[in-house]
């Protein structure tokens, strides 16, 4: 499935006022040509966090769990001579 468009500011915040308004998600897609889920995604977002912008991640997922990195900080101490490969294949 193709990612679509972000929707504008103005959009998310004419989902967010109607919805305030007392409209349902049907009614609201219905008259901005929207679908039903990407109003009812926008209107949960705006109660949950009181924005309705779409924020960038907090950075780049971690390749290395915190147990993995406490498992090879350990070995390095107790070996000081550790190889790279060692502790590819002990992970």
């Amino acid at each position: 499935m193709a990612k679509t468009k972000e929707l504008s500011k103005n959009v998310r915040d004419k989902i967010v006022n109607l919805q305030k308004a007392g409209m349902g998600y049907k009614a609201i897609a219905k008259q901005l040509g929207e679908k039903v889920k990407t109003a009812g995604a926008i209107i949960h977002k705006w109660k949950k966090h009181k924005i309705t912008v779409s924020l960038p991640r907090p950075g780049a997922p971690c390749k290395i769990s915190p147990r993995g990195v406490s498992m090879i900080i350990r070995m390095v101490r107790n070996q000081p001579r550790t190889k790279y490969e060692d502790l590819v294949n002990d992970l």
